[in-house]
């Protein structure tokens, strides 16, 4: 492999975990281009702290959330319709008051406390899986192979669950191209229904007016089945370890 500095490096195989953007991927199949999927997303951590549980606010073509970090600190994030030429503004903190004006006063604070040098912003973006995700010894991983919209916090997640599988097949074989089509083989049904459910979910919380006033939906309001149920099948040990034995005995 030869860098753009001109270093070369040689190795057994090559596994891109590149992003989105990958041209490792454009690489392995060249229609890939990121997409922007009509609104932007906003994070940051403000030194307040709130409740024990996470909870999250639904609203007109918006969408936020926090989540405590620390006894003394808060993640948050905020959705919200965007066009495909918006920037971030000069002043996100007035903006965002703007914007979430009327919403749950515990995210108003969060968001007002927040330093805004440290505050996130980007477009939420799509990107078709490519049609392989290796070839020869070369392959791609999370969101370099299924880029995800933020909806089920499964970005991250599943490029850990693909870093724990691809490992231990290339431990267990040693031709890496077997490993790698073993690896696809057994994924790729299971990122493409995490892809298609937080897609409908980020179309339908963003359609115009999917819902009319800001609502609050945590824990300790909405029922179990509704907060963490629909989630069990998708972010629960339990199916981890589940959809894990079907992948490593493929």
């Amino acid at each position: 492999m030869r860098l753009d500095d001109g270093t070369s490096i040689d190795a057994d195989a090559l596994v891109g975990a590149d992003g989105i953007a990958s041209p490792i991927a454009r690489g392995l199949d060249d229609r890939l281009r990121p997409r922007r999927a009509g609104y932007v997303g906003w994070r940051g951590i403000a030194d307040l702290p709130t409740g024990e549980d996470p909870c999250q606010f639904w609203g007109p073509a918006r969408e936020a959330g926090l989540m405590p970090v620390s006894e003394a600190s808060t993640y948050w994030f905020a959705t919200e319709r965007a066009g495909s030429d918006a920037r971030r503004p000069d002043d996100p903190l007035a903006h965002l008051a703007e914007r979430f004006a009327g919403w749950d006063p515990e995210l108003l604070a969060l968001i007002a406390a927040t330093d805004p040098a440290e505050l996130l912003w980007h477009p939420i973006e799509d990107r078709r899986m490519p049609r392989r995700w290796s070839a020869g010894r070369v392959a791609v991983i999370g969101d370099a192979a299924h880029p995800t919209r933020p909806h089920l916090g499964q970005g991250g997640a599943q490029a850990i669950e693909d870093g724990v599988l691809l490992g231990a097949l290339l431990a267990a074989e040693a031709d890496p191209p077997v490993a790698f089509a073993r690896f696809e083989r057994g994924r790729r049904r299971r990122v493409a229904g995490i892809i298609r459910t937080s897609s409908l979910l980020g179309r339908a919380l963003h359609s115009p007016a999917p819902i009319g006033v800001p609502f609050r939906a945590s824990a300790g309001i909405l029922p179990d089945a509704l907060m963490v149920g629909q989630l069990r099948p998708v972010a629960s040990r339990a199916a981890f370890e589940d959809h894990a034995r079907r992948v490593l005995g493929s």
